[in-house]
């Protein structure tokens, strides 16, 4: 097993050279096979139960998005419209005195795989232009991140602003997380590889080209499990066994999947703001939301994310994080994700 690279080195590195960029390497792979695809759709008139049994404080900014970091203890990095980026607890609480200064149009976390990064917390985002990918990494007892590193600017091959990402955590000791990303001129074709950080420089191997029929929206890797939302609906393609589209009565603009073996389930919003939950057997259905003593039932859902954490107390079997909408704001709400895989 080769020994990976401490990122803790990087941050000292990026704090010294804030105008540290990487360049954006493309490993060459072969083209894509044709493969069989099965399509199912899910009962239009299903719906699970989906109380809210823990929630953040309400934010007077409104949010871009979020992204969860696995790293204990658990974490919620927002994007602050056009106010920087603030990392906050599970209540909601800051967890460090400062904001980030950096605007992002999207945000993913991955958790280090090495032991001695075990404290940090990784996220990966898309520049407010849309023009480049960068990982901003903070440590307990900083007060605030080190400077972004550049490391997906632009795509050689296809040169246009980035669409959208997604991350996961890195399945070999090689490599620092997983990513995907789409563009906005070829938006039909999802890029896959692995971030590496070799001579205190991270970059970007393609392994992976998806082809789609229509344009992708959003997309998100748990493992060897690749599902993209669009306005095909949702493709599950687990790498191991055929592609599964599953039928959506919306385009899923926002898109967050566990993998089951070589099954999968999909947590998504909607481009008319509802939220929805299948497997990639098409069960499932909208989730009809019971609101609890500090958080109303949204009025839209904006974001979401699902997680097999136990860190939560009051949810000890993964949640199903989302962004609603309410009268007094923004806030993030959880639901408990085995009460939803049950009614299934």
């Amino acid at each position: 097993m080769a020994e990976r690279a401490s990122l803790k080195r990087q941050i000292k590195l990026v704090n010294q050279v804030a105008a540290f960029t990487a360049l954006f390497l493309l490993a060459s792979c072969g083209g894509n096979e044709e493969e069989e695809v099965k399509t199912v759709t899910p009962t239009r008139e299903a719906t699970l139960s989906a109380p809210i049994v823990w929630q953040t404080s309400v934010f007077e900014d409104g949010l871009t998005g979020f992204a969860i970091s696995e790293t204990s203890p658990l974490s919620l990095m927002l994007a602050l419209d056009d106010n920087g980026l603030q990392l906050i607890d599970s209540d909601g609480a800051p967890l460090h005195p400062q904001r980030a200064p950096y605007i992002a149009s999207a945000l993913t976390a991955v958790k280090p795989n090495n032991e001695a990064d075990s404290n940090l917390r990784l996220f990966f985002g898309v520049d407010k232009r849309k023009e480049q990918v960068s990982v901003y990494m903070f440590e307990d007892g900083m007060e605030a991140p080190a400077d972004p590193v550049a490391f997906l600017d632009g795509d050689p091959i296809i040169s246009d602003r980035v669409g959208g990402i997604c991350s996961a955590n890195s399945i070999s000791d090689e490599h620092v997380a997983k990513l995907a990303y789409w563009n906005t001129i070829e938006n039909t074709v999802l890029v896959v590889g692995e971030v590496k950080l070799e001579n205190n420089e991270f970059s970007f191997v393609e392994t992976n080209r998806i082809p789609h029929d229509k344009y992708i929206t959003s997309c998100s890797l748990d493992g060897n499990l690749v599902a993209t939302g669009g306005g095909f609906g949702v493709m599950f393609n687990p790498g191991s066994s055929d592609a599964v589209l599953v039928d959506t009565p919306d385009v899923p603009v926002a898109l967050s999947a566990l993998s089951e073996g070589t099954a999968g389930i999909a947590a998504m919003v909607l481009s008319n703001g509802e939220a929805m939950l299948v497997d990639s057997e098409g069960k499932g259905g909208l989730l009809e939301f019971d609101s609890a003593l500090r958080a109303e039932v949204p009025k839209s859902v904006e974001d979401i994310s699902l997680s097999r954490s136990s860190q939560i107390g009051s949810l000890p079997n993964g949640f199903l994080a989302l962004e609603s909408n309410t009268t007094g704001g923004s806030q993030i709400i959880f639901v408990d994700l085995k009460k939803l895989i049950d009614q299934l």
